[in-house]
């Protein structure tokens, strides 16, 4: 088994570069835990009175792990004020000190965190470091991923081989599998996929301007001309 509790599965990016210190954005650290990319964002956003999409993020993380990637947010508002992210990571420790647990609960789960860094049921939210930098964060801008993997119950005559087989992941590598979340909801896109794959015979889809010509009347345009 894997992901039995969030920190069985951590993951750590590995940033495209690294914050020079100074500049008009604030790089941020942050590590979640078992909440989604989409809801940190949100969650920054908020304390820090800016909007959505002033939050940049290079890639989304695992939802039921624990995750450490870094945030860009802008260090002045419009009006020149400073957004001063001292004030988030008080913020969220004052909350977190203050209820007895994480600043985010999970709606499906009701109790409280009380410590337990093994209880599954509690999300949570941290900002780690914070820098300045000259530009923002963008899709895309990182090296990769280092994953840190727990797998719990594994047979002994299992556990045996596990290193004549890493041996072979080292020098083959292993097949990248793609979990369901890369096909979206209701597997829709599997669809969408086959369909611009395959299209009928007497069609040619022109991607750029979004059109679809008959290849008869193509034919006969630029024959016309």
């Amino acid at each position: 088994e894997i992901k039995v509790i969030p920190e069985d599965f951590q993951v750590d990016e590995i940033p495209l570069f690294k914050p020079s210190g100074k500049g008009r954005y604030h790089h941020l650290l942050v590590e979640k835990r078992l909440m989604n990319s989409e809801d940190m964002v949100q969650a920054i956003a908020s304390k820090l009175r800016i909007s959505r999409s002033s939050v940049g993020v290079a890639g989304r993380k695992d939802k039921d792990a624990v995750t450490r990637q870094w945030v860009s947010v802008p260090a002045f508002r419009p009006n020149k004020e400073e957004i001063n992210v001292e004030r988030l990571l008080m913020t969220m420790e004052d909350d977190e000190k203050r209820k007895g647990r994480k600043i985010i609960k999970d709606d499906h789960h009701h109790h409280h965190h009380d410590g337990d860094e093994g209880e599954k049921g509690q999300s949570s939210l941290k900002v780690l470091q914070a820098f300045r930098h000259n530009t923002p964060i963008r899709l895309g801008d990182l090296r990769g991923n280092r994953f840190r993997i727990r797998v719990r119950g594994v047979p002994p005559e299992v556990l045996s081989a596990v290193p004549s087989r890493l041996d072979v992941i080292i020098h083959k590598g292993f097949a990248n599998a793609f979990g369901k979340q890369r096909f979206g909801g209701g597997l829709q896109t599997i669809a969408s996929g086959l369909s611009l794959l395959s299209p009928p015979e007497d069609d040619i889809i022109i991607i750029n301007n979004n059109t679809t010509n008959n290849t008869s009347s193509s034919s006969s345009s630029s024959s016309s001309s």
